[in-house]
């Protein structure tokens, strides 16, 4: 068990809180009159350099940090994560996502079992199968080799693939290309999908449990998508494989569980990337590249768990960070890397940091009375400087910001890698250094920056595989660092699952077409608010694909299920409403729309339409604009014979409005129709 120790009692904190007075006022152009500073101030480890001296620390803030990581016992709790104790405590897990980067023959026993033989076996079916498909050894089911990977996962299962393979982009085989889809938005798959020939594609299904909602809903539109193609269930284990444990689901779904690869309780899904969740990396760029991903994490994981506090990358960094949120009382940091193949690493920290150490309740369950993870954003250089630069520089907050840069630049052009170096090193100094008043050639107070803005500098060699694990393990410890300071577990979010809660009740309102009287009026007239969109866009829908099976059809009363060209509707519809819909056609190019809104409306609101004219219905009586509201059910006779014409009304002048020559569109409700033609409403939603 980690030991719980609020830093606010601590001694080195209180000496915290008094050395923070006396450096409150201390400018860094001051703290600069040390000509050796940088030499202090910066550790350098293989092919990295993490300068640190642009931060308003002295010797004696150095020395109080680490006192008081000290006394929080930080050294310990390395040791207990690296040896497999159970420090993920409120899910009885143990956090090893750095054995999945351990080459040494060292057990690591997690529930009387040593974990290594079975992550090198995961390795080595990563390699085997990467090597095949990328050779065409594996080729999809009509024999054409495979040239898109398209990965499907959500959070860790997306973001850190994501990440590495837009980093490591410049090492990818030219003739694949790699896919992300997370999102529930239909979007996100579809315009993917667009982009895709089937007989050349492979799915990786990311899940550890195979049940996640956004995953397996995307998975099961894919796999729709897929054998809508081939018609043939077999042809799946050609072209779909899963990142899981739950063999039992992966089988159910029709992949063939010797081509599932397995991950662990003890490895979360924003540090999972060096485990089977890294398949994608390893197709794209091949697994001898992946595995010198690993092996640059590895690196730091021993640097980290050996080098004293004082020359420690990820101790000091994270120590410097906790100096400004808790003592200066800043909310946030900046990632800012001046390198277009890390433009995604800001994200990723994003999601590493704030889902990690996002908590207000500490180790022994009481509330914490101090700051905890602090806003993490950033973009790449130069483009911030066009950008957000403007509040770093001259704002009202202290934002930290750590600049990353290669010395060399993988793509050479011109002097373009000149230009960026000299911009970041420009933007760095401008922080530290300011401009004064007095330096200000016409004294105008518009042109002063105050400076004092800490900053640290990253500085690799080039960005290779093992540069980027370095890069990742070094900010995964400092998470960790701070979290063990802060009190708190880092490896849990609970945050996250009670959103999750809510909307599967709230699906289930909308499946009962109305929402239940536990919610807030915000969330109900929100509620009403979508599904009346919702309806409008089933009328748009149902009608033209009434109308278009009618012109094929001609004087037939048709349902739903018998009706090939409706069975997205009745798919659609049945999801939401588990309702069946009867259509009935009046003529060749005809249909009675309007019998399928009074039927919508009777099934779902349980309102009773009684299929009649409008001027029957209304005794005739013309109303007004005035009298409409957002949501009545709108009724127009046309002909005298009936209710002709049937909408949703949205807005002032417009309406979801049912045509039986043009299908349906969102109109608007001209006087005309109100001078001259029969109309009338009814309220249904209120």
């Amino acid at each position: 068990m980690l030991h719980k120790t609020d830093p606010t009692k601590t001694k080195s904190w209180q000496k915290l809180l008094k050395h923070f007075k006396d450096m409150n006022s201390v400018h860094m152009r001051d703290l600069f009159s040390d000509k050796n500073r940088f030499n202090k101030y910066s550790i350098r480890l293989e092919d990295l350099l993490v300068d640190y001296s642009k931060n308003i620390i002295t010797d004696d803030t150095k020395q109080l940090l680490i006192e008081l990581a000290d006394e929080c016992d930080l050294k310990a709790s390395i040791d207990k994560m690296f040896s497999g104790e159970k420090i993920n405590e409120t899910e009885n897990r143990a956090v090893l996502h750095t054995a999945l980067r351990n080459f040494k023959h060292d057990p690591i026993i997690v529930d009387g079992e040593d974990i290594i033989p079975t992550v090198k076996e995961v390795r080595k079916k990563m390699r085997m199968f990467s090597d095949a498909v990328r050779s065409g050894e594996w080729r999809g089911y009509t024999g054409e080799k495979i040239k898109n990977i398209v990965n499907i996962g959500i959070g860790g299962s997306d973001l850190g693939p994501v990440m590495v393979t837009e980093a490591l982009k410049y090492y990818a085989s030219k003739d694949m290309k790699v896919y992300f889809i997370s999102n529930i938005d239909g979007t996100d798959i579809t315009e993917t999908l667009n982009n895709l020939d089937h007989e050349e594609t492979l799915f990786l299904i990311a899940s550890k449990t195979f049940t996640t909602q956004e995953t397996m809903t995307n998975a099961y539109s894919a796999r729709e998508w897929f054998l809508g193609h081939t018609r043939d269930e077999d042809t799946i284990k050609k072209h779909f494989v899963a990142l899981s444990t739950n063999r039992e689901k992966v089988d159910e779904f029709g992949i063939d569980t010797d081509n599932m690869f397995e991950f662990w309780d003890f490895v979360g899904g924003r540090y999972s990337v060096c485990s089977a969740i890294g398949l994608s990396v390893a197709l794209y760029i091949g697994y001898d590249r992946f595995e010198e991903l690993l092996l640059g994490a590895s690196s730091i994981d021993e640097h980290f768990q050996n080098t004293a506090f004082e020359n420690n990358i990820p101790v000091i960094l994270a120590l410097i960070s906790i100096w400004y949120i808790n003592f200066f009382g800043t909310d946030s940091e900046a990632i800012l890397p001046y390198d277009q193949y890390l433009h995604r690493f800001p994200a990723y920290l994003q999601q590493a940091n704030m889902e990690s150490n996002g908590k207000n309740v500490d180790r022994e369950g009481k509330p914490v009375n101090y700051s905890t993870a602090p806003i993490i954003w950033g973009e790449p250089g130069t483009n911030g400087q066009h950008s957000f630069y403007q509040l770093i520089h001259q704002g009202t907050k202290m934002i930290p910001a750590d600049f990353l840069v290669g010395k060399e630049p993988l793509n050479k052009i011109n002097n373009h890698h000149n230009i960026l170096l000299s911009n970041f090193l420009g933007q760095t100094e401008a922080l530290m250094k300011g401009k004064t008043i007095e330096e200000v050639k016409d004294s105008s107070p518009y042109k002063v920056f105050k400076g004092n803005q800490p900053t640290n500098s990253i500085i690799y060699d080039k960005l290779t595989p093992n540069v980027l694990g370095k890069l990742i393990a070094i900010y995964e410890h400092k998470i960790f660092v701070q979290g063990i300071i802060w009190n708190i577990y880092s490896f849990d979010q609970w945050g996250v699952e009670y959103g999750k809660q809510l909307a599967i009740k709230i699906q289930s309102d909308m499946n009962n077409g109305k929402p239940s009287n536990d919610h807030d009026c915000s969330t109900k007239g929100l509620f009403k608010h979508i599904m009346l969109l919702i309806i409008a866009s089933l009328i748009m829908i149902s009608c033209t694909s009434v109308s278009s099976h009618h012109r094929k059809n001609t004087n037939q009363s048709v349902t739903i299920e018998k009706v090939e060209e409706l069975k997205v509707i009745e798919k659609f519809i049945g999801r939401h409403y588990g309702a069946k819909y009867v259509m009935g056609a009046t003529g060749p190019n005809t249909f009675d729309c309007s019998g399928f809104i009074l039927t919508l409306f009777r099934e779902i609101y349980k309102v009773q339409l009684p299929r009649t004219s409008a001027k029957q219905y209304y005794a005739g009586r013309h109303i007004s604009k005035a009298e409409l509201s957002y949501g009545d059910l709108v009724f127009f006779n046309t002909n005298g014979r009936g209710i002709s014409h049937v909408g949703v009304y949205l807005e002032e002048g417009k309406f979801g409005h049912a045509s039986t020559s043009r299908g349906v569109m969102i109109s608007n409700l001209s006087d005309y129709y109100f001078k001259n033609k029969f109309v009338a409403a009814r309220r249904v939603l209120k």
